[in-house]
């Protein structure tokens, strides 16, 4: 069972996430949960420390996803669809606002949170990088620190409002070609056909 602190950043994510940040207040949040405000001063100093805690709780969640995926011992091409699925399941309900919220009011939280995400994104790919050579699916000759930054790098880009409409269909079919495109350009003849298969076993 949840104990209260957990309660109390569970209920913060999808309030956070699907009202926003700044629309959120304490008070907002003791109601839903239904305990005084008092209870939540118990646990967080402030709104401040709240938020940061609830941004840190949730790529927590993430990441731990992540590992219990990567101990399944999945095919290294369906590594990558698997996390996505889960990461879209986590956060197809949450909106843009509170994101563009923290860039503009939690800067150092933004901060903080991009280097997480990139040391854990690097170490998925690291450990995936491992199991598809050995399989014989990716090139041996792969420059890694290069395609380590390349997908991080090109996340970004897929991120781009300007660039990228943000409507969510357009959205998935935009980054599963950039999927696509990067593991083909990653693999040898006989990855390339057990990319394939797997490309239609996701509907890809």
């Amino acid at each position: 069972m949840e104990n209260t602190k957990e309660k109390i950043l569970s209920k913060s994510v999808e309030l956070f996430f699907s009202r926003g940040i700044k629309e959120t207040t304490m008070d907002n949040l003791a109601s839903e949960l239904g305990m005084s405000k008092k209870t939540l001063y118990k646990y967080f100093a402030n709104k401040d420390d709240l938020v940061r805690e609830t941004v840190l709780y949730l790529s927590d969640r993430i990441c731990k996803k992540i590992d219990e995926l990567e101990a399944q011992n999945l095919n290294p091409y369906e590594d990558f669809f698997a996390v996505r699925k889960m990461i879209n399941s986590i956060v197809k309900e949450l909106t843009m606002e509170p994101y563009r919220q923290m860039k503009k009011y939690y800067p150092a939280l933004v901060k903080e949170m991009e280097q997480i995400k990139r040391k854990r994104i690097f170490d998925f790919l690291e450990n995936n990088f491992n199991k598809g050579i050995q399989a014989g699916y990716y090139k041996k000759n792969l420059n890694r620190e290069f395609f380590k930054r390349m997908f991080f790098g090109c996340k970004y880009v897929l991120q781009n409002e300007d660039i990228f409409p943000q409507d969510l269909v357009q959205k998935y079919i935009f980054n599963s070609l950039f999927i696509k495109l990067y593991l083909q350009s990653i693999s040898t003849k006989k990855g390339k056909k057990e990319l394939k298969n797997v490309l239609k076993k996701y509907e890809i």
